[in-house]
């Protein structure tokens, strides 16, 4: 009996330790409850107080993630690095990269100098604007003002520029070019314009592969003009003079 008795003693001595110790963890979970919701409510009262108060948010940058923990979008002033990107360029603005560290978007002032089959070019002149580039990180079209003054909104090939609208200070010139993609690489083809250096009447040039003017479609003097050349740049057909004839 008291063999049985000293059993149950211990049985209860161990329960009342239990029951001590559960005590404890839901004193300790209601002060941590307390504490979570009193700092809920401190960081409400100073989230509504800011904006009451039309309080920004200050911060030289900001990297975005997505669920795998690559880096994606990289905000800042410069946009802040990260060892995932290919390139090691900064500049003030917003970049937008895939899952390869490879430049896919960036607006930027300087936009970054762009990257031609995988060789990075320095622009005519810094520009302010938009860049979109191809999965190997090289330039396909963009959009930007320069720092000399010029405007181009322009569409490129692998191999370099395609399609350009422009206002050009550095060329002299205003409208529109279109490049041939082969024979040689980016030769000009079509030119839709007007000069820029002086009044200067609306112009179709159309050149050749190798870039060689062969029609011209304009005013000389004042005169109109539709003329065609030979690869060597002289003229043999004058289509308006011989429509007088």
């Amino acid at each position: 009996m008291k063999k049985h008795s000293s059993m149950k003693n211990g049985e209860r001595f161990e329960a009342q330790k239990k029951i001590e110790k559960l005590e404890g963890n839901i004193r300790s979970l209601r002060f941590i409850t307390l504490l979570l919701t009193l700092i809920i409510l401190a960081v409400s009262s100073v989230a509504m107080i800011s904006a009451r108060k039309g309080d920004v948010l200050r911060v030289q940058g900001l990297i975005v993630e997505d669920a795998e923990g690559n880096p994606r979008i990289l905000i800042g002033a410069p946009f802040p690095m990260t060892k995932e990107r290919k390139r090691d360029d900064r500049t003030t603005g917003i970049l937008i990269l895939d899952k390869k560290g490879v430049d896919r978007l960036v607006i930027g002032s300087p936009a970054p100098n762009p990257q031609i089959k995988g060789t990075v070019v320095k622009r005519m002149s810094p520009s302010t604007g938009i860049q979109i580039n191809n999965p190997d990180g090289n330039e396909l079209t963009g959009y930007g003002v320069m720092d000399s003054g010029s405007v181009v909104l322009g569409m490129d090939y692998e191999s370099g520029e395609g399609i350009g609208l422009f206002i050009s200070k550095e060329m002299g010139y205003t409208g529109l070019l279109i490049n041939g993609d082969k024979r040689p690489p980016n030769a000009q083809r079509v030119f839709l314009g007007t000069s820029r250096k002086e009044e200067s009447p609306g112009i179709l040039v159309l050149n050749d592969n190798a870039g060689t003017m062969y029609t011209y479609l304009g005013l000389k003097d004042g005169i109109p003009q539709w003329a065609a050349y030979d690869k060597d740049g002289n003229l043999i057909l004058d289509a308006i003079e011989k429509m007088k004839k």
